[in-house]
């Protein structure tokens, strides 16, 4: 889970970046964020796996709305102003809030975060 860090903020920066982000909204941020990091994760994964070539994400599908973490990091915006953030801020504090979500479940030990 080390990648939610630094790289994950970037995962999510890179997502955001070529999108009207601003104009949607809390849970379609939220959606697309998770699918890009969902995406990264099985990529890294394979990347691993001798004999794996997993290529690269060219679109990003987003995160069924169903999706419990959809709720998490919507609550650690600001609804009055994440949307004046810059993508750099957004970005790590959607991050900050997905490894909150994992720590409350015990899917995440915090202080494996203090390595990476």
């Amino acid at each position: 889970m080390g990648r939610f860090s630094g790289e994950g903020a970037a995962v999510v920066a890179a997502a955001l970046a070529p999108c009207a982000w601003r104009e949607f909204s809390a849970g379609m941020v939220a959606r697309r964020v998770l699918g890009a990091l969902d995406h990264y994760v099985v990529l890294d994964f394979l990347s691993d796996v001798e004999g794996a070539a997993p290529g690269t994400v060219e679109t990003i599908e987003l995160t069924d709305a169903d999706d419990p973490r959809i709720e998490a990091l919507v609550a650690g915006l600001d609804p009055e102003h994440w949307r004046s953030t810059s993508l750099v801020q957004l970005a790590a504090g959607l991050v900050t809030s997905l490894e909150r979500w994992y720590i409350a479940r015990g899917l995440l030990d915090p202080d494996l975060l203090d390595e990476l």
